[in-house]
């Protein structure tokens, strides 16, 4: 059984996301699922049993219709537009191989598709929109070739939308390792994770904000998403594509997008819906939202981070859905590059001193070693700054205790987090 960490009574709570499902049972109606979710009970009271885990997501499922902000946005980013000058381009390109120009063009759609300008409104973008494509819809006959390329491919796909096109780039950080929330439950989660693709803003904006708060206050390690405090961005978007299953990939974006919105928070930036996408290896890509609401639990009044799919699954090896695809991460690029003026014109360092203070939010640091003779979890806590003297832990084996029902979202990333704790080791994972 796990021993108590010794942690603040003041410390927040784990941050708990409800992973919705992309249906409800045929049993259940809403009012049911409300009432379930108002019996909702601590993690730390189901992590001694893994049993029970499942029970507990069952009766924490929400209807989408619930969190309606979401939903509404994401439809404003689904328009498909295409520049007409699309139409007069040739169909054969020594940069378009799988001719998804021709596809367009013989297709033709619906005329309101297509506009005087649009988002592949030049050679070089459409090029780079093609040669894309090109790499996620690569013959998978060698299925280890074919998920590098995919890879790669979204990697291009997210650079294509959000750092090439237009004036104003966005950045891109990949495998970066990315701080997580504190916990009150009786097992501390490892502090350190490795996000596949993040996109956040450019770092130069954010250091202005700070120049009027003290290195050494307390404050100022929880304005960082970044472990290693040298980046001072947020993360506007994130997609999970590594992991060889649908549920790990999902799990690792959930907190993904949960670290992005306890940043926010301790910035006082102003609440926004945030959007990440998870990918399986048949090129199949989902999108989710995230976003703070109330939660009556346990007698008590709480906010907690709603995490829930929107959209529907994209198969990014056929061009429309791709090109959809395309236009949403587009979209979403200019709605952040449009707030981002607007935060960032009246935030000042003293407002972000106060927000931070008010909302704390990191894991104070790594585990320590947990004894091979026993499944306790040692109470000592290392300082957080003692987190970056070369023992990093990372959240990297989600897919490790399978077996789940697919059923719902499992969110098994916190059952793996609360229930396993980390051996220290020096030695690189394979």
């Amino acid at each position: 059984m796990a021993e108590a960490t010794g942690l603040p009574d003041q410390a927040i709570d784990i941050v708990q996301v409800i992973a919705l499902s992309t249906r409800c049972r045929s049993d259940l109606s809403c009012f049911s699922l409300r009432q379930s979710l108002r019996k909702v009970i601590s993690l730390s009271k189901f992590a001694e049993d893994a049993s029970g885990f499942h029970v507990w997501c069952r009766g924490a499922m929400i209807c989408q219709e619930e969190c309606p902000d979401g939903l509404a946005l994401f439809k404003t980013f689904e328009d498909f537009k295409l520049p007409a000058s699309v139409l007069a381009r040739p169909k054969s390109n020594i940069w378009d191989p799988c001719n998804i120009t021709g596809f367009v063009q013989d297709h033709r759609f619906d005329a309101t598709v297509f506009v005087e300008e649009g988002v592949c409104d030049t050679e070089e973008n459409w090029a780079s929109v093609c040669t894309t494509f090109h790499k996620i819809n690569i013959d998978k006959s060698d299925e280890d070739t074919g998920e590098a390329t995919q890879r790669r491919g979204l990697h291009d796909m997210a650079m294509v939308s959000f750092v090439w096109r237009g004036q104003a780039p966005l950045n891109i950080k990949l495998e970066a390792s990315m701080r997580l929330c504190r916990s009150k439950s009786n097992v501390c989660p490892k502090p350190v994770a490795f996000a596949n693709l993040l996109v956040v803003s450019p770092p130069l904006v954010l250091n202005t904000w700070t120049e009027g708060i003290d290195d050494t206050a307390d404050t100022r390690p929880h304005l960082f998403w970044d472990d290693k405090r040298i980046n001072m961005s947020i993360i506007l978007f994130a997609v999970e594509f590594k992991g060889k299953d649908v549920s790990t990939n999902r799990n690792r974006l959930i907190m993904d997008l949960s670290t992005a919105q306890y940043q926010r928070r301790a910035l006082g930036l102003k609440r926004e819906v945030l959007f990440g996408a998870s990918s399986s290896i048949n090129g199949t890509l989902q999108f989710y939202a995230s976003q703070w609401g109330p939660l009556h639990a346990e007698g008590r009044d709480t906010e907690m981070i709603f995490v829930y799919p929107v959209g529907t699954r994209y198969d990014i090896t056929q061009p429309i859905p791709y090109l959809k695809c395309h236009f949403i991460l587009c979209n979403m690029k200019d709605r952040h590059l449009d707030n981002l003026v607007k935060d960032f014109h009246v935030m000042k360092g003293a407002d972000i001193a106060i927000a931070a203070k008010q909302n704390p939010w990191l894991a104070p640091g790594l585990l320590a070693s947990r004894s091979t003779t026993t499944t306790s979890a040692t109470s000592a806590l290392e300082d957080e700054d003692n987190a970056h003297d070369g023992h990093r832990l990372t959240v990297n084996a989600l897919s490790h205790h399978g077996g789940a029902d697919q059923e719902v979202l499992p969110l098994r990333v916190w059952r793996d987090v609360l229930m396993y704790p980390p051996q220290e080791t020096n030695q690189p994972e394979p």
